[in-house]
């Protein structure tokens, strides 16, 4: 969020009449007048937000699952919380959503791609000699 210059209330455009324009007297200069809420406090709030939405939208059994899936793998329970945000927030899920549609959802996050380097060992014979053989002139 950004500060508030003017030094307004937030959601204020102007100052009422008769109110002198710049800081009230007794303010210290560069302290703002209302304190914003934190990072912390912040994401506490969204992660309260996100409690009571997945309270509202899963089965008992189902939230027990999301819990143990995030105490073993976090990235995929917080994977799986943006797609039932967004499920939810698009109007998708209608009721509970039982443990099992749940596992669905939890297996599709769990892709996980798997980045190999393969090390072809080169042949004991060159083979590039055996072509240069076969496209010699004599």
């Amino acid at each position: 969020p950004l500060a508030n210059i003017s030094g307004l209330p937030q959601g204020v455009t102007q100052m009422p009449q008769g109110m002198p324009q710049g800081m009230p007297q007794g303010m210290p200069q560069g302290q703002p007048q209302t304190q914003e809420p934190s990072v912390q406090e912040q994401q506490q709030n969204a992660n309260d937000m996100m409690n009571m939405i997945l309270h509202e939208i899963l089965s008992k059994e189902a939230r027990e699952r999301l819990n143990r899936v995030k105490s073993v793998k976090p990235h995929v329970a917080e994977s799986a919380q943006k797609v039932l945000l967004q499920q939810y927030q698009s109007g998708q899920i209608r009721g509970k959503m039982t443990e099992s549609q749940l596992v669905s959802i939890l297996e599709r996050c769990d892709v996980v791609k798997e980045n190999k380097i393969v090390f072809k060992n080169r042949p004991k014979n060159n083979e590039d000699e055996d072509l240069d053989a076969l496209f010699e002139d004599d």
